[in-house]
């Protein structure tokens, strides 16, 4: 049967990934080697991390060294926290948008979720953002494009779901930022699919298991699947 592994790196810039890789049969990682046939991959929190990101998917087999997809029919999960932190949130961002091309044209699948710092550039909230990015960019324009209306990445990041499964047989795997809350796993009955369906319900912007004073309607919604709070 399929046989997951996890290998954990840390980074010198704060930010970590822990790849998950499920598929047939056991192989180890190793340099130059094919990914693993309809395998299913996860990386967390990459934190604008270009260096880190690209070597993430390099030690998982998922990209060429210019950056191409080399995935094939891969499915890859970065579980959130794209951005904030180190100095390259927007090459990140735009490494995964064109990643995701790249996979389903190769009949792979890159899935991008919703962390909490995707959420707090959505609501204006830029405390996190590298100074010297944010200084290149400029104020003004890093608020015009995350604005969730209007800016051009803001619209694509509302658009990320919070949770996915992901996975076929015993690799199928539900995918969270930061963990799922405890009164979310123990009041639904209803299976994991009706939990997904309430996580994406935009009715439920101010639901009771929400913080008792979420920063915003976004937060608040998305916070229905984190642990702790931002």
């Amino acid at each position: 049967p399929p046989t997951p592994s996890k290998i954990i790196v840390h980074s010198r810039r704060n930010c970590f990934f822990i790849p998950l890789i499920c598929g047939r049969g056991e192989r180890r990682v190793q340099a130059g080697t094919p990914p693993l046939r309809m395998a299913l991959y996860g990386i967390a929190d990459l934190h604008g991390d270009l260096e880190q990101a690209h070597a993430a998917l390099k030690l998982c087999r998922l990209i060429s060294e210019d950056g191409t997809w080399t995935g094939g029919n891969a499915t890859l999960v970065q579980t959130g926290d794209l951005v904030d932190r180190g100095p390259d949130s927007l090459k990140v961002l735009k490494l995964f948008e064109t990643l995701q091309a790249q996979a389903a044209q190769s009949g792979g699948r890159v899935v991008t979720l919703l962390g909490n710092h995707e959420a707090l550039n959505l609501e204006g909230d830029f405390r996190y953002v590298h100074p010297s990015e944010m200084q290149a960019t400029g104020p003004s324009t890093w608020s015009g494009l995350f604005h969730p209306s209007t800016g051009a990445i803001g619209r694509a990041i509302s658009k990320h779901e919070t949770a996915v499964v992901a996975g076929r047989g015993a690799c199928r795997t539900l995918f969270v930022h930061a963990g799922l809350r405890a009164e979310l796993m123990s009041t639904n009955e209803r299976g994991v699919s009706a939990m997904l369906a309430d996580l994406a319900d935009p009715s439920r912007s101010n639901p009771p298991s929400a913080p008792a004073d979420p920063p915003s309607a976004i937060m608040a919604a998305a916070a229905l699947g984190w642990r702790s709070a931002p």
